[in-house]
């Protein structure tokens, strides 16, 4: 669309008559227009296609296209004029900045603003089945900066003669005398004040665009932030080609982990997106009966790969499958300068305190498992984990509950950690550790080979699939 955009515009812009140089131009980009647009017809394979998501329609109507489209672009052009403070303030300060441009230059920009509308409008027949827009926000890109450049424009005009009349004005002496309500009956007073409503209609109008930027760098902070709180161990993948052979398929459980395992050396091996295939037909023929599907990729259920403890942000353990807690390792860090410590009280089944409480160390700078173990008392239903800071937060990395326990997190031991003054994921309530949740509707058992940082990577359980062993 864009390449058959600029050679229109440039049919139109170059001087009359056409030269063989223009001839030439036109004819080769618009053979390779041709040729660009036909290879779809041409090339059948690969097809690069999977089924749609479960309740979406394979097909769907024109008319349904349209009317999506048309949504997505009144969102767009309704999101636009508001940066301007509303739809008059943006008709007008748009259509004064086309006025106000030379004469010279005024077909160009009129002409690329057309043929850009109409490449957007050409978007609205985009028909992507139960995605709307998609080719109408991409279209609606250049036409925004275009309109945007000419109330720009308006800005900058009111800005240059602003400066030259009051130098003006200043060094010659001359005062306005704006108080004078004959001054604004002569030809000279209305073009000021014209000039001084568009130029505070134009101060309203970047006064909202700066405000709504403040609020959009705002939200996108959080979202940034929030990303940067993932922590992937670059083992995993490795372990993942060490453990597997060429040929075996791993199932992910979401994008961002099958991201970050395919950039990683994964594209050595096979890979399964689980909500491509969750709930369609090629469910069973991909999942459940693709022999060759030996391991999974799955998020952390501690999100972030650690738990950050402070003054305000507590865990409680609760016992694991009623057998109460008799002793815990923690794999806590302390990245701060200064020494912290972890307190470690004992409840009973009514939350009260049973025995005594803990304290253990944790040196400034030191990662590592602290051990807390119940000498002399039996073993407590619930245990209550408090930090004091040192100079930062402390970060809870691992429990286990054995010195079997080869994984940073207890699975399928029963074990359930409840935070106290913080949610994780946005989503109050306790965090499990079950290898049948690690693929939600995957009914196959999962050993965890590794649960360091924000993934899991699981081997499934199955006869063909047993561990290596050394001789």
């Amino acid at each position: 669309i864009y390449t058959g955009a600029t050679l229109f515009l440039y049919s139109i812009w170059i001087p009359r008559p056409w030269t063989s140089r223009h001839c030439w131009t036109l004819g080769i980009g618009t053979g390779l227009l041709i040729v660009a647009s036909s290879l779809g017809y041409l090339v059948t394979q690969p097809a690069l296609s999977i089924e749609p998501y479960p309740g979406w329609s394979a097909q769907q109507s024109l008319i349904t296209a349209i009317t999506g489209n048309l949504k997505v672009a009144y969102e767009l052009l309704k999101g636009w004029v508001n940066n301007f403070g509303g739809r008059f303030e943006g008709a007008l300060i748009a259509a004064v900045g086309y006025l106000a441009l030379p004469k010279e230059r005024r077909f160009t920009t009129v002409s690329l603003t057309v043929v850009l509308a109409g490449v957007t409008c050409l978007g609205l027949l985009h028909n992507f089945p139960n995605y709307f827009g998609v080719a109408v926000t991409r279209l609606w890109i250049p036409l925004a900066i275009t309109i945007t450049g000419a109330a720009g424009f308006v800005a900058w005009r009111l800005t240059g003669l602003a400066v030259t009349w009051f130098l003006r004005w200043y060094w010659e002496g001359h005062r306005i005398e704006l108080t004078n309500a004959r001054f604004f009956l002569t030809p000279r007073g209305w073009m000021v004040a014209a000039m001084l409503a568009i130029g505070l209609l134009l101060l309203q109008s970047f006064a909202s665009m700066t405000f709504n930027g403040l609020v959009l760098l705002r939200d996108y902070t959080r979202i940034i932030g929030n990303a940067n709180k993932f922590h992937f161990d670059p083992a995993q993948p490795a372990k993942l080609l060490e453990a597997s052979k060429p040929g075996d398929d791993v199932l992910y459980g979401d994008e961002t982990r099958l991201y970050y395992y395919l950039i990683n050396g994964a594209l050595a091996r096979g890979a399964v997106f689980h909500q491509a295939v969750n709930g369609t037909t090629l469910e069973k023929e991909w999942i459940a009966d693709n022999p060759n599907l030996r391991y999974a990729v799955a998020a952390n259920p501690v999100f972030e790969g650690s738990l950050t403890l402070g003054a305000s942000r507590a865990i409680e353990f609760a016992g694991t499958r009623g057998k109460g807690i008799a002793e815990l390792s923690l794999l806590v860090s302390n990245p701060g300068t200064a020494d912290g410590s972890l307190r470690l009280v004992p409840l009973d089944r009514e939350g009260e305190m049973a025995d005594p409480p803990a304290t253990l160390a944790v040196p400034a700078g030191s990662e590592g498992w602290l051990s807390f173990k119940r000498t002399g008392f039996p073993a407590t239903a619930r245990l209550r984990l408090t930090a004091k800071e040192g100079n930062g937060p402390l970060l809870l990395k691992g429990i286990r509950v054995s010195a079997a326990q080869e994984t940073h997190w207890p699975w399928d031991t029963g074990l359930t950690l409840v935070p106290l003054g913080f949610v994780i994921r946005n989503r109050p309530g306790s965090i499990r550790f079950l290898t049948s949740d690690i693929v939600h509707g995957v009914p196959m058992k999962i050993e965890v080979l590794d649960d360091s940082g924000s993934s899991v990577l699981g081997r499934f359980l199955r006869r063909d699939n047993a561990p290596k062993t050394t001789q």
